[in-house]
């Protein structure tokens, strides 16, 4: 058995995997001293075959090990409920080399996914680094809706993912502020 496994990030990737049994000729584990583990290298958005051919107890253990939280390997089948969930890493498939339709797919998954993770960062980053923030919330945190409001910067720049920014409007609105309207004082 081939096992492919592609890298559906912009990141290189090493995955170290071991196995802690060996194999007798009739695909039965067998116990045994622990062996070193081995990397594969995995450059960015590449697919590479993981070693060579496996039995089925080898191959069997290699899924596990790419399917690990920490890992985040997902079979070619479960990319739909892995897009759902955020990030996809690794793409593996068993005896078939993961067609390009569906690599290109996840690489648009990931790219719209960490866009939408930078632009809620920036957002936050502007509530958190606003002066705002502290002097009109104090305490009553839950009487104040803080809006926040996007605004593009003129910049050389071509890509208006580096031109937005974000805005903390020093004026709670009048729905924030429990709508009162009218003369302030006593």
């Amino acid at each position: 058995m081939r096992i492919y496994v592609l890298n559906a990030t912009g990141q290189h990737t090493a995955f170290n995997y071991r196995f802690d049994f060996l194999v007798d000729g009739e695909g039965n584990k067998m116990v045994g001293t622990p062996k070193p583990y081995r990397t594969l290298q995995i450059p960015a958005r590449t697919q590479v075959q993981l070693g060579g051919d496996w039995n089925p107890v080898q191959a069997q253990e290699l899924i596990e090990q790419l399917e690990r939280p920490a890992t985040g390997g997902v079979h070619t089948s479960n990319i739909k409920t892995a897009k759902a969930t955020g990030l996809v890493r690794l793409v593996w498939s068993q005896d078939k080399i993961i067609p390009r339709a569906i690599c290109d797919d996840v690489f648009q998954h990931n790219i719209a996914y960490l866009s939408g993770e930078g632009e809620r960062r920036r957002q936050q980053m502007a509530l958190g680094n606003s002066a705002t923030t502290d002097a009109v919330i104090g305490e009553n945190a839950s009487a104040f809706a803080i809006e926040v409001e996007t605004v593009d910067e003129a910049s050389d720049s071509a890509s208006p993912a580096l031109n937005a920014g974000y805005r903390v409007n020093k004026q709670p609105s009048a729905a924030a502020a429990g709508g009162r309207r009218g003369k302030r004082g006593g």
